[in-house]
């Protein structure tokens, strides 16, 4: 008996009203699989001759979406980041016979605000197989801190990126659990409602990563993904000497007045620098693993599920995991809220650990590569119709369609993605009147197509809905 998984989609989308007819297609060819869009602060807008276009989203000015392919064109139009403020503490001890420094240490310390640390995102995400992406900048690296309503205005501003199908809004990290919430939640529901996007998310609390089951809330749960703990990278931190701020002790005294580089002693001020450029970046998994996706899909295809992946320019997770921690992160069952791990795995390196969605007790939806490969048919299947708007609702445009999207299943039945012996157990196309539609569907301009597909067993169908609203002349 067919299992039928009901996913209704209806002409919500706008790029399903065309203005200008488009001839009709001989296949259906899917798009790429990971194209994320990154949100976020960053330190310019283009340039002062030629700045990017931005506009107004609830107040808040953000830019348009811009695509780029690599870190170099990452700083071309955003810039790096703010110089990091590094902390210098020097600490003399004098011989008290002698009067002379008989002791002298040096320690740096910095601490990365998550406001400047798109920059160092962008680094990991290529670093770790990256391409293609969409940068929306919310706001400046200047400011002091993440502002939630910038957040919501480049998440709102993402939804115009038709070829999107990643969601990263690195910059929870730190948030309270309101705030974090309050983006979580629509990450998640745009997702959710445009079916053709999936959203990587990051704890907000490091430190206890469970919170994060309360925080995203119960809707479109198999629309995103978390990842925990937070990463210890190889990335150094970005500084110069104006940045650095010295403190000098001397017998445990501190001096009062402000130290100035240059007035140091060369030897100290070789240790210093030597130091700072040791300093490396803690960051939120999410951008590493977008960088991961792409390189999976493009290794293994997005039925692959996305893990048994070794990070680069990762030294380790901040926190260490065993497999206790990791079946309690991934197999929830109180809440069926997965998250998914990366654990420093012996003779391989940081590995990403556990493939699951937030929907983690729905056997549909719990595995990431289930909900995105259906997400890719989908996508697929509805660009593919959007020609025939213009077509007569007739039975020779349902054959055409009905032939178009056989064939486009077949294919994915050939490459095993589809399950059954036959491919009558693999799927199934319907249209037409009297088996997707009535004399009164037609009447009203609509054409509806009806595609099941087994994805998990033979013959247990997910069903797909498109409708399309035809054009009717004036």
């Amino acid at each position: 008996m067919p299992s039928h998984f009901i996913m209704s989609e209806s002409n919500q989308h706008p790029d399903q009203y065309i203005n200008e007819q488009q001839p009709l297609p001989t296949a259906i060819v899917t798009g790429p699989t990971a194209i994320p869009v990154f949100i976020g602060y960053t330190e310019k807008r283009g340039s002062d001759n030629n700045p990017l276009p931005v506009a107004s989203v609830n107040s808040i000015e953000v830019t348009r979406p811009q695509k780029i392919h690599s870190l170099e064109e990452y700083i071309s139009f955003f810039g790096k980041t703010a110089h990091e403020p590094i902390d210098v503490f020097i600490e003399e001890i004098t011989n008290p016979n002698t009067q002379r420094v008989d002791e002298i240490s040096v320690k740096a310390t910095c601490n990365v605000a998550p406001v400047r640390k798109l920059y160092y995102h962008m680094k990991l995400y290529f670093a770790n197989g990256g391409g293609p992406c969409y940068i929306i900048s919310t706001g400046n690296t200047s400011e002091t801190t993440v502002e939630v309503s910038h957040l919501l205005a480049g998440i709102e501003m993402a939804a115009t990126v038709d070829d999107a199908t990643l969601l990263v809004c690195p910059h929870i990290e730190q948030l309270a659990e309101t705030d974090a919430g309050l983006v979580y939640k629509p990450l998640l529901r745009q997702a959710g409602e445009l079916k053709d996007r999936f959203a990587i998310l990051d704890c907000f609390d490091n430190e206890d990563s469970f919170r994060i089951k309360d925080a995203v809330g119960n809707e479109h749960l198999n629309f995103g993904a978390v990842y925990h703990p937070y990463l210890r990278t190889s990335i150094p931190v970005y500084f110069n000497e104006d940045a650095l701020r010295i403190t000098r002790t001397v017998d445990g005294t501190q001096q009062e007045h402000e130290i100035a580089f240059e007035s140091l002693e060369e030897f100290l001020q070789e240790e210093i620098i030597s130091l700072a450029a040791k300093l490396t970046v803690t960051l939120p998994p999410s951008a590493a693993v977008a960088g991961a996706y792409v390189q999976s899909d493009a290794i293994r295809d997005v039925w692959t599920a996305p893990a048994d992946i070794v990070l680069k320019e990762v030294t380790g997770p901040t926190i260490k995991l065993d497999e206790k921690d990791q079946a309690q992160h991934i197999g929830d069952m109180a809440t069926g809220k997965s998250i998914n791990v990366i654990r420093q795995v012996p003779q391989k390196g940081p590995v990403v650990i556990g493939a699951r969605t937030l929907a983690g007790r729905d056997p549909r939806w719990k595995y990431i590569s289930m909900r995105r490969t259906v997400s890719m048919i989908e996508s697929a299947i509805r660009k593919s119709l959007q020609p025939f708007v213009y077509e007569p609702n007739n039975g020779s445009t349902w054959v055409n369609i009905q032939m178009l999207i056989e064939n486009f299943l077949q294919m994915l039945w050939h490459r095993t993605v589809l399950q059954g012996a036959r491919p009558d157990h693999a799927f199934f196309v319907k249209v037409g009147l009297g088996e997707t539609m009535t004399e009164q569907d037609i009447a009203d301009g609509k054409l509806i197509v009806e595609t099941g597909m087994a994805m998990i067993i033979p013959a247990e169908f997910f069903i797909l809905k498109f409708e399309l609203k035809m054009h009717q002349p004036e």
